[in-house]
């Protein structure tokens, strides 16, 4: 275990007025190891290179989680095979991670 205390508390007595700063002592937990892997997606609904309906809603499962911050609109997109126009859509992640579901703004 690591601790982490950037500085002390200090007092300062000016006029009869006592100013005080405080430094919060901040304790962590090293590990052994850090995960390095990317995921990998294992599989998605509907597979790939599938003709769909209109109002297909794609989901992908990946093998771990996945950091919610990276989850947006610049790192998973849809657009459309014959033209490679994009298609405007909401992403979102699954509450434990493994999962991103991609839904449409418009009809496909």
């Amino acid at each position: 275990m690591r601790s982490l205390q950037p500085g002390r508390a200090r007092s300062r007595r000016s006029g009869g007025r006592c100013s005080c700063d405080f430094v919060e002592k901040n304790t962590f937990t090293t590990g052994a190891t850090y995960d390095v892997t990317n995921a990998t997606a294992i599989s998605s609904d509907p597979v790939n290179n599938t003709t769909v309906g209109i109002n297909v809603t794609p989901k992908i499962v990946f093998n771990k989680a996945l950091n919610p911050i990276t989850v947006n609109t610049s790192t998973f997109n849809m657009y459309l095979y014959d033209t490679g126009q994009y298609i405007p859509a909401t992403v979102a992640p699954s509450a434990n991670g493994t999962e991103v579901t991609i839904t449409p703004l418009i009809p496909l």
